[in-house]
């Protein structure tokens, strides 16, 4: 072992290993261009390698400080000055010498930008979920800090991650992955010294099962002693526990027309949603007022018309499952439960089964016509009043809500007298006074909606 006080070894053996932070060096890594490539040439700078300097030839200020052969894809640039910032660039050489340039646009496509670091001493590894919902969707946050001797971040050290299931996702830019299942991932620390990425879990459904999966981190840079760490993590089974239903509107017109979607979204015991297309959702329409379908083509899923057992069965996709409800034509709100009150049940029928249920309320369309107690005509005797029933339908006979303002109009004036107005009530209807005068004769009663074209007449004769 040699040691020194001051200054620093240099032309050391090939056999030798430098123990401390004084070798100053940068780790590059790119990828592997296609085709006929003999070797790549490495360029730095002090400055920016901008748009103007495209290639070798038009690039003052910049040096070549290597080459390496076609079949490498790294290269140690050394004795650099530590917290200094240098700039990078790779270019390809073929057979016949030609070299590449450095990239095209704003910023070179092969260029690096590096800060030294001293050789990586420590390695630590976290993850932000140790239980993940076995949906096949949940993630959790794995995060690789590489830092040196001083505890600096150490950026451009090779990390090699792998999982026993599931698959990492949202990979760093300069990663890569090595199987075909996205479970073997290799990737360079940032410049926080750290690999940054996300595991996704596997599919896991049978009622209480738990798989336990090994996460490993390894920088193959380390010493032995702190070269790898794992972590665990488990995905627990994803099977419907909670079910809520949202219509898009819980209160339609009541004109055999209007639609509203009614979502379903299942979610598992850590309130996640459950796997796509291995749960199913059965949509009761337990009413006979309306209509109910499959959300999707009509063509392929046509309505059918309520029952108090009308049911669709609907697959769960991305946590929730869809169904259409029509309305149907009875606004009353007579009867228990009031014809107008709708309500729907939605069941994810794997066992257990869990259920929820909501309520449509329909309501009177625009007001369509304006009814005189059901009469055309009535006879009041001279000087006496009768009191009509007047009752505002929508298109489909309901009774409009209340707020309807109907105006009252005598022709010709004289034989009896009307408000000039009147309001509907919750019910729709307005109680109209007709009051006979002295003398005998006959006149009409007409009644309006400003703004519409509604109106409706009563006869009335004094006798």
């Amino acid at each position: 072992d040699l040691t020194t006080d001051a200054g620093r070894f240099v032309n050391l053996p090939a056999n030798a290993t430098t123990l401390d932070s004084n070798a100053r060096q940068v780790r590059l890594t790119w990828q592997r261009v296609g085709g006929d490539v003999e070797a790549y040439n490495i360029y730095r700078s002090s400055s920016p390698i901008g748009p103007s300097q495209l290639g070798p030839s038009s690039a003052p200020g910049i040096a070549r400080v290597g080459t390496v052969t076609g079949s490498q894809t790294s290269f140690d640039d050394t004795n650099l000055n530590n917290n200094a910032t240098f700039y990078y660039a790779v270019t390809s050489v073929d057979s016949q010498g030609a070299e590449s340039e450095f990239g095209k646009g704003t910023t070179p496509d092969t260029g690096v930008i590096a800060i030294p670091h001293a050789s990586p001493a420590s390695l630590t590894f976290t993850v932000d979920k140790q239980n993940l919902s076995g949906n096949g969707m949940s993630t959790t946050r794995a995060t690789v800090t590489i830092k040196d001797a001083s505890n600096a971040p150490a950026a451009g050290v090779q990390v090699d991650l792998t999982t026993d299931a599931g698959r990492f996702v949202n990979l760093p830019a300069n990663a890569t992955t090595l199987d075909s299942n996205a479970r073997q991932v290799q990737a360079l620390t940032d410049l926080q010294g750290q690999v940054v990425i996300d595991l996704q879990s596997a599919v896991v459904t049978t009622a209480g099962q738990q798989l336990s999966v090994n996460l490993r981190a390894r920088a193959a840079e380390l010493p032995d002693a702190v070269e790898e760490q794992s972590r665990t993590v488990s995905f627990l089974a994803s099977r419907p526990v909670v079910i809520s239903l949202s219509p898009t509107t819980n209160q339609l017109t009541a004109d055999r027309a209007s639609t509203t979607d009614v979502t379903a979204r299942v979610l598992d015991a850590l309130g996640q949603p459950v796997p796509d297309n291995l749960f199913s959702v059965d949509f009761v329409l337990e009413s006979t007022n309306g209509s109910i379908r499959r959300a999707g083509n009509v063509q392929q899923f046509p309505f059918i018309d309520g029952t108090p057992t009308a049911t669709v069965r609907v697959p769960v996709v991305n946590g929730q499952a869809v169904a259409v409800y029509r309305s149907g034509n009875d606004a009353s709100t007579l009867g228990s439960p009031p014809a107008n009150i709708v309500p729907i049940q939605a069941t994810a029928v794997e066992e257990p089964a869990v259920t929820s249920r909501t309520i449509i309320t329909l309501v009177p369309g625009a007001p369509a016509r304006i009814d005189f107690g059901g009469v055309n005509q009535i006879t009041i005797p001279r000087g006496q009043s009768q009191t009509i029933n007047v009752v505002v339908r929508d298109a489909q006979n309901n009774p409009v809500r209340a707020g309807v303002n109907v105006n009252f109009a005598v022709q010709p004036e004289g034989p009896v007298t009307v408000p000039p107005t009147g309001t509907t009530d919750n019910n729709g209807q307005i109680s109209l006074q007709i009051t006979a005068g002295p003398d005998a004769g006959g006149a009409v009663v007409v009644g309006t909606i400003s703004g519409t074209q509604v109106q409706s007449q009563l006869a009335v004769t004094v006798q």
